[in-house]
């Protein structure tokens, strides 16, 4: 009978710790990038989803060459958000994938930079802008704290019982 118990509050408590461990393991949330307004050659972008406290590097890319590298630096807060104004010359125009980059993490979304010299006139609408995602649902991982808990709890009370 001890036996039993002594492997019924083993289980409970391995149970117990490897639903607050995967409570805590959730996805990290997917990077995302927004440029605003479109069509200019001076805009706003903004990201979430890096990695916190890191360098962000902005590019325009066009057929897989760097069409244009931005120099200032951004980094990212403690939450992996960043936000810079960037000014495109206006020698460069076109659709390019604005990409954003840090160590670990890259991003693109496609923007277009109208022509400003004044021979062709300013070109097309940008195109669809990738989709920030949405947050994780908190109570997923609240779930899998109270069912560890309580795995906990009964464990602790079988163990309780077989020492009397």
């Amino acid at each position: 009978m001890r036996r039993n118990t002594l492997f019924f509050a083993t289980v409970l408590m391995l149970l117990g710790t490897a639903l607050i461990s995967s409570a805590y393991a959730q996805e990290e949330p997917t990077a995302s990038l927004i440029a605003s307004p479109d069509n200019s050659n001076i805009f706003r972008v903004t990201g979430s989803g890096f990695n916190a406290s890191e360098t962000v590097w902005l590019r325009l890319v066009a057929d897989e060459t760097t069409v244009f590298n931005f120099t200032e630096t951004i980094e990212t807060d403690a939450e992996g958000k960043f936000s810079a104004i960037v000014i495109v010359p206006t020698s460069i125009h076109g659709t390019f994938s604005l990409t954003a980059s840090t160590s670990g993490v890259s991003v693109y979304i496609e923007y277009t930079v109208p022509d400003l010299t004044g021979e062709t006139g300013a070109t097309g609408a940008t195109g669809p802008k990738g989709d920030p995602g949405e947050a994780a649902d908190p109570t997923i991982g609240y779930s899998g704290i109270g069912l560890g808990l309580i795995a906990i709890v009964l464990s602790v009370y079988a163990l309780a019982r077989k020492s009397r």
